[in-house]
């Protein structure tokens, strides 16, 4: 299984071709218009879109024949939460776009998801889930946020057995990663890593690869780099 976790920095329609030829069977592309379900069908992805500007949101989209399932939505903008049928496990993603939406820091972006995974515990039930997507956060600025912070994410999911892809596979603690997902306004001299797939603790010992796209193709299209994770599932699993 290959799951893709990206911002496109809007205009993916004009960026299709790039992410297809990844092959992922899940991805997760936060900033992307309402349109770009169109975009991608023909491709052979069905998805799932939540947003209030049809510009820019955040979708969920998988691979022909996986089918996603919405679940109820949460109040928190933008996270989004689906079934994918056609699997053969029980399997369901939280797919995240932690983004400014008021004047509140405690509220703001991080803040949404974990006032939504607060909320809605039964999203973690199924043994199988996978919480990807622009979380817009680190470890680093937790002192800038004394509820609901980085941390408190990181350590809810692990609660539940859900941990970061990245950091299982590369050993790094979280705040000291090496490999950067964001140049902020593709400024070369502001690296951050601020982009994550979580997944099942169980799924962590079968990782064949996890990778930060970061070349000059990449460079062009968003000044986030995609987060791609290869998983080995058996048959059975």
């Amino acid at each position: 299984m290959r799951i893709l976790a990206w911002n496109c920095a809007m205009a993916l329609h004009k960026k299709v071709c790039a992410v297809v030829a990844l092959r992922p069977d899940i991805a997760v592309i936060s900033e992307c218009s309402e349109n770009s379900l169109s975009s991608l069908e023909p491709l052979g992805y069905t998805g799932i879109w939540v947003g209030s500007n049809p510009h820019k949101g955040l979708g969920l989209f998988v691979r022909k024949p996986l089918h996603p399932r919405p679940m109820r939505q949460p109040q928190q903008r933008w996270v989004l939460a689906s079934e994918i049928e056609g699997y053969r496990q029980p399997l369901r993603v939280i797919g995240v776009w932690a983004c400014r939406v008021g004047a509140s820091k405690c509220d703001n972006y991080i803040g949404q998801l974990y006032a939504a995974l607060r909320e809605n515990p039964d999203w973690l039930s199924c043994p199988n889930t996978i919480v990807a997507g622009d979380f817009n956060s680190n470890r680093i600025w937790d002192c800038n946020r004394p509820v609901g912070n980085h941390t408190a994410v990181v350590e809810l999911l692990a609660a539940q057995g859900i941990v970061s892809a990245y950091h299982s596979f590369y050993d790094e603690p979280q705040g000291s990663e090496s490999r950067p997902t964001l140049y902020l306004l593709k400024n070369q001299t502001r690296p951050f890593h601020i982009d994550y797939v979580f997944i099942p603790n169980a799924w962590a010992k079968q990782l064949d690869r996890v990778s930060i796209r970061n070349s000059a193709k990449w460079a062009a299209l968003s000044d986030h780099r995609p987060v791609v994770v290869d998983v080995r599932r058996g048959e059975g699993e």
